[in-house]
């Protein structure tokens, strides 16, 4: 039989059985929510979703693909369904590796819950966006309305950081959120569709919503503070808001928290170094060089070197943490937390300009990568 006609049964089952059936109300929960990016291309415009995560001071915070948004010299859009005179000029405030980027438009929005926790295999899943057959529509004079399409969670990679799923997906569909059937809480962000040779619309893959929880922590602190003094409707370049948020002087409590995290990362260390330590010492002291750390960070500009060096003693401290929890057999708090403290090394690897944050960024990851595989972590 061919490979066409068993994909159909498929799905012609999983819709019968009820098993893909998700309920009408979470499209009208999640359809005000999603926003058609627009990117200006030297070619023609490229297109995307994003999906509002946030919002301050009438301001929205878009979730998309890196891909989508591009490298930050592009001219950004947004437009939405339930507006179709306007066209919003977003800013991109911050990419990651990982294929995930934050915008930022001068137009509120009700953000969708992101899970802490990946779906079980064989969850009922929805993907909803703007896809190539609404951008179609959208040129005939027939509106923007996103799409709903319905399938189950097909896999999950080893270290939980990649979903696959087999919902209808086209180009267009990259930013949108994966979420649940029943009661559209996101689950993960679409990033890749496999439309290759043999033109299947399964395994498409979305970035899991816990991998992206410290990327989005603190995304939009500040930013819609710089962004609001322009004159209202003006693009805000990606590059604009990043020497506004860094070219800011720390101010007396930021030297404060920064001196303190820097006295508690050391003694963090100095216990892990220490040979009469006890596995409960060094949890708590690193534990408590995470929440100085926290805020920091929730203190200083998003894109500030204090606000960097805040995310790298976090993950430095919750790895050493995360170490002493499993010593102490409590891993199933230690492997998320092992997790998230290599993301946020990551994260600061991948975007600090300051060669000595960069650089204790790598020997940190280094470090704790040795000391994880000793421990099975994460």
């Amino acid at each position: 039989m061919a490979y066409r006609t068993w994909l159909f049964l498929a799905v012609l089952v999983c819709v019968l059985s009820g098993v893909c059936r998700a309920d009408p109300s979470t499209y009208s929960q999640i359809a005000p929510s999603l926003a058609l990016v627009v990117r200006e291309d030297p070619d023609g415009p490229a297109f995307g979703t994003a999906f509002c995560v946030d919002h301050d001071r009438g301001y929205g915070v878009y979730l998309t693909n890196a891909h989508v948004a591009g490298s930050g010299d592009r001219k950004l859009w947004l437009a939405f369904a339930d507006d179709k005179k306007n066209i919003y000029p977003a800013a991109l405030v911050r990419t990651a590796n990982s294929d995930a980027a934050v915008l930022l438009a001068k137009r509120d929005c009700p953000p969708l819950t992101l899970s802490n926790e990946n779906p079980a295999v064989g969850t009922s899943i929805a993907i909803a966006g703007f896809p190539a057959m609404q951008l179609l529509m959208l040129a005939r004079g027939q509106g923007l309305t996103p799409s709903f399409h319905v399938g189950t969670v097909s896999a999950l990679s080893g270290d939980g950081t990649t979903i696959e799923y087999d919902a209808m997906t086209d180009h267009g569909n990259s930013g949108s959120p994966l979420v649940d059937a029943a009661t559209g809480v996101v689950y993960g962000l679409v990033q890749l569709v496999n439309t290759g040779t043999t033109g299947a619309l399964q395994n498409n893959l979305a970035i899991g919503a816990p991998t992206l929880s410290a990327f989005l922590q603190n995304a939009h602190r500040d930013v819609a503070a710089v962004v609001e003094t322009r004159p209202s409707g003006e693009a805000s370049a990606a590059s604009d808001v990043a020497s506004s948020t860094a070219s800011a002087q720390p101010s007396a409590q930021i030297q404060q928290l920064g001196d303190d995290v820097a006295a508690q990362a050391k003694q963090c260390f100095a216990v892990m170094k220490s040979a009469t330590a006890s596995w409960q010492q060094l949890k708590s002291s690193c534990m408590a060089g995470v929440d100085k750390a926290s805020a920091l960070e929730k203190a200083a500009p998003a894109n500030s070197e204090a606000f960097l060096a805040g995310e790298l003693a976090e993950g430095a401290c919750g790895g050493f943490a995360a170490v002493a929890m499993a010593k102490l057999g409590d891993r199933a708090n230690a492997q998320p937390l092992a997790h998230r403290s290599l993301v946020l090394i990551d994260d600061v690897s991948s975007r600090t300009t300051n060669q000595g944050i960069y650089d204790g960024a790598q020997q940190s990851m280094t470090l704790l990568l040795a000391v994880f595989k000793n421990v099975s972590l994460p």
